[in-house]
This record gives C-alpha cells, sequence and structure tokens, in this order.
C-alpha cells in the first residue's frame, strides 16, 4: 500500500514539473532592427542629360520650319547635299524658315533671305555649311530648283516702261540694268553678282567710281552709260553684250 502510494506521489511530482515547465513562456524574439528615416541612404540623384533629337548630332546642321515649307527645304537641301537627310527640330535650329512678318526679322538690320514668296531664311548659329544653304536656297540656281519643284512660277509678267506687256523666264541669271538707282537695289537685296552691265548714279566722276569699285571690283569695265540711258535702251545691243540678259 504504501509503495502504492509513493509511486502515485512520484508521478504527480513529475506531471507538476512537467506542467511548470510548459507554463513558462518563450523567451521573447529580440526585435527586428528598424532604420531610423535619417540612417536611409538615399539614392543618388541622376545627372540630367539633354538627348539631342535623332540624327541631330550626324547632321550638318538642323533647320526649323513648320510642316509645309519642309517640302521646299528638302528639295533644296538634296540639290546641295545629295542624299543626306535634312534635320528638322523644333527649336535651336541653325536655319530658321518662318514667315517674312516674323519679328525675328524686324529686329534684324538684314535684308531677309526670301526663299518663297512671304517666306525667309534667318542663320541663328555659325555653321558655315548653314549659311551656304541660305546662299543656295535664294540664289538663281535655288529658284530652278523651286521651280522645278513647281513652288515657283516658270515665268512673270511685267508692265514695261513703254507700257507692253512683258513676260520674263524665270529664274534671271544675268541684268543690265540701265537705271542707276535700280542698280542699287541689286545690292540691297544682295542680287548684285547677277549684274553684267550698269549704270550706277554718282559713279560718273572719279572719285565715285573709285568708291564703287572699292565696294564691288567687278564693277569696273562694264559700266553701260555710254550704250544704255534711262529713256532709251537697245535690245540688240544689250544681247551682244550676252544673249541671257533680261534689261532692268
Amino acid at each position: 500500500m504504501k509503495r502504492s502510494k509513493f509511486s502515485v506521489l512520484m508521478i504527480v511530482m513529475v506531471v507538476a514539473v512537467l506542467a511548470a515547465s510548459c507554463a513558462q513562456p518563450a523567451p521573447a524574439e529580440e526585435p527586428a532592427a528598424v532604420e531610423s528615416e535619417s540612417a536611409v541612404e538615399e539614392p543618388a540623384e541622376e545627372s540630367v542629360v539633354d538627348i539631342p533629337e535623332e540624327g541631330v548630332l550626324d547632321a550638318r546642321f538642323s533647320i526649323q520650319a513648320d510642316a509645309d515649307l519642309q517640302g521646299a527645304l528638302t528639295a533644296l537641301y538634296s540639290d546641295v547635299f545629295g542624299d543626306e537627310e535634312v534635320v528638322f527640330v523644333n527649336e535651336g535650329a541653325d536655319v530658321l524658315a518662318a514667315s517674312v512678318e516674323n519679328p525675328i526679322f524686324a529686329e534684324s538690320n538684314e535684308v531677309p533671305a526670301v526663299f518663297l514668296p512671304g517666306y525667309a531664311l534667318k542663320l541663328q548659329s555659325d555653321n558655315s555649311d548653314a549659311l551656304s544653304f541660305i546662299d543656295f536656297a535664294i540664289s538663281a540656281d535655288g529658284q530652278m530648283v523651286l521651280i522645278l519643284e513647281g513652288l515657283l512660277p516658270e515665268s512673270i509678267k511685267v508692265v514695261d516702261q513703254g507700257g507692253e506687256n512683258v513676260e520674263v523666264r524665270m529664274p534671271v541669271y544675268n541684268v543690265i540694268s540701265a537705271h542707276g538707282p535700280t542698280t542699287f537695289m541689286f545690292y540691297a537685296v544682295g542680287a548684285a553678282d547677277r549684274l553684267v552691265g550698269a549704270s550706277y548714279l554718282g559713279a560718273r566722276d572719279p572719285n565715285g567710281a573709285a568708291a564703287l569699285e572699292r565696294i564691288d571690283p567687278k564693277s569696273v569695265g562694264f559700266t553701260t552709260d555710254e550704250l544704255f540711258s534711262q529713256e532709251v535702251f537697245s535690245i540688240e545691243e544689250a544681247i551682244q553684250l550676252d544673249p541671257n540678259l533680261v534689261a532692268a
């Protein structure tokens, strides 16, 4: 009997010990380290790089123009630079093509480089190819390109000093100007290279002739006052000077 009580007592003690061990709370896990906001490393800021429009870096120069002008400019560009692709941009171009009413032309003292009626080109950088392109666009050869494209007329009709209707084929390559004031207009619009004979107001004395030679060395030798006047102009004599002349 005693042995039985002792066994029961031992069993109760073992159960009590096991129960006590199970009741003990498990050790708390260490909280995960939380980095303070100040300790979080901010990503490095990326430097802003302006990526140019496709093709700009490889182009001779860029042109800013409305869509309705781009066909004419492409034809001119192709005649000068062959198969090279013209690059049009929306801003920061080397050449601006715009209406002559654009304020940028009014702010300049230069005569606008008109290549189509009402539209001109403006150089906006020191790019030599761009300057050559503008010179070509307003030349007789450039006009011929636009004539072939159907963008300029093949001829124009004017009324001469005698009241006659005259049809002038375009472009005009060579000109005789028998009217002194008219001659200076050719210099004003940058077309003096087309003069092959002219009257020069104020250049009929040695000092005036010397001043004109400084302005335009080629003027020496083709003054035509002895052949033509404002009242009398001989087409026959003009043709003898050059069969491709147009009288102004």
